[in-house]
């Protein structure tokens, strides 16, 4: 209606200015020619300079208030100014999160400001008690509101997917990396976003295969952390499907094999990119991604499940190209060597103990990779790897890791702060 009112009366000298979130329906129509050709568009960033000092003025103007109210109660120089930052700080420039903590804080139903600071404060530090109040109340209804539009049977995809960007984003995980590691087609994880495009960037398709979605604001993700909130709505870890997650991973870290016979056979990809350049992007991503949710996933996954998990890694060729990842990945892969140990008969088919050296000046070179872990107490990290019991700060454990074509590795582990997180092809 807007604009075909403004196409006829172009002279009129009146303009429209609509200011929203990048809801699916208004993005259509926003790009249709008879818009495009009459409208100029401007994405805002929230969390920029300009709307941390609109914070802060909302902060300053509206504890001014308070204090006016409440002159017997408060003082002239509460709150602290810390307590001023950290409010600002949280709000990462959203103004409507500044106006309920200001409107909760100033309520005269309680008529305690003092008290319901503390409330607030403790409930964004995450340390109040449960019966504390939620000063976030409002923005939570929002945010169920919003949740509760995706239908049933969609819920659970978009919960994986939200679950894996909170616990294990990093900048491999783009839009179509996300989406093929948990085996995702292009228009099921589409449709899995539409209804969150209030609080979550979902980058255009175009686009995707570098750009990862993006969470507008920390409240959101706050709350989907904490039960207490969120309800069924709930992403936190201790409903992750570590299973799911491992066994994800160790299909894509086929594609850093070292020997290129063995890269051949790779996994399709489920959200296929349009040219063999970008498909190979995306696989060298997948691969990067994976290192360390897999690890990290495997000595969590339930008893129940284990015996699933050792038939994979028994199914895995651990003679990978450990160099791409020297200074990431490498602490979470020594305790997973480290699980694999502390399991005994369970893992025999996958781990052998060559030899353990504790004495640094006799170390020797091994063929095969060598992972250096630093360790406050390396006694007790090394202690399901030892036959004797023998306390030292230094020790060097060879051994074989996968029954598929079995790598050689030396885990040395040490206090030594210059060992942290190398690793050496000798």
């Amino acid at each position: 209606m807007i604009s075909r009112y403004a196409r006829k009366e172009p002279n009129l000298g009146l303009r429209w200015m609509i200011c929203s979130r990048p809801e699916p329906d208004l993005k259509v129509a926003f790009s249709s020619g008879d818009c495009a050709a009459i409208c100029v568009q401007e994405k805002l960033v929230v969390d920029d300079s300009e709307a941390q000092d609109d914070a802060f003025r909302i902060l300053r103007k509206g504890f001014t208030e308070i204090r006016e109210k409440y002159p017997d109660q408060v003082t002239q120089d509460w709150p602290a100014e810390e307590d001023v930052r950290f409010i600002a700080d949280r709000a990462s420039g959203h103004l409507g999160f500044v106006s309920f903590i200001i409107r909760f804080i100033g309520d005269k139903v309680y008529d305690d400001p003092p008290g319901q600071l503390e409330v607030c404060l403790r409930f964004l530090q995450r340390t109040g008690e449960p019966e504390d109040l939620n000063p976030l109340h409002a923005l939570d209804l929002l945010y169920t509101q919003i949740l509760s539009d995706i239908p049933s049977n969609v819920l659970p995809i978009t919960q994986r997917i939200l679950r894996l960007f909170i616990f294990h984003n990093d900048e491999n995980l783009s839009a179509a990396v996300h989406a093929n590691f948990l085996g995702l087609k292009r228009a099921t994880f589409y449709q899995a976003l539409r209804r969150l495009h209030s609080v979550i960037i979902v980058p255009p398709a175009d686009d995707a295969y570098w750009k990862p979605i993006q969470i507008y604001h920390a409240s959101f993700t706050d709350y989907l952390q904490d039960p207490s909130r969120s309800g069924k709505f709930v992403v936190d870890d201790k409903v992750v499907r570590y299973l799911d997650i491992a066994l994800s991973g160790i299909k894509w870290l086929g594609c850093a094999r070292q020997e290129p016979s063995a890269r051949a056979k790779l996994p399709e990809l489920t959200w296929i990119p349009p040219t063999t350049a970008v498909h190979d992007t995306v696989l060298e991503s997948l691969c990067k991604f994976s290192f360390i949710p897999c690890w990290k996933a495997c000595p969590q996954v339930p008893k129940a499940s284990l015996s699933t998990l050792i038939k994979a890694l028994e199914k895995f060729d651990f003679n990978l190209d450990y160099p791409k990842w020297e200074m990431q990945g490498m602490r979470d892969f020594a305790y997973f060597i480290r699980w694999l140990a502390s399991l005994g008969s369970r893992s025999k088919t996958l781990l052998i103990i060559k030899d353990t050296n504790i004495d640094h000046s006799e170390s020797v070179q091994r063929p095969g990779t060598k992972i250096s872990h630093e360790n406050d107490d390396p006694y007790a990290f090394v202690a399901p790897f030892l036959i004797e019991n023998c306390e030292s700060t230094y020790y060097s454990i060879h051994l074989q890791l996968g029954r598929l074509n079995p790598t050689l590795l030396t885990l040395e582990v040490s206090t030594n702060q210059l060992l942290t997180g190398k690793l050496l092809q000798v």
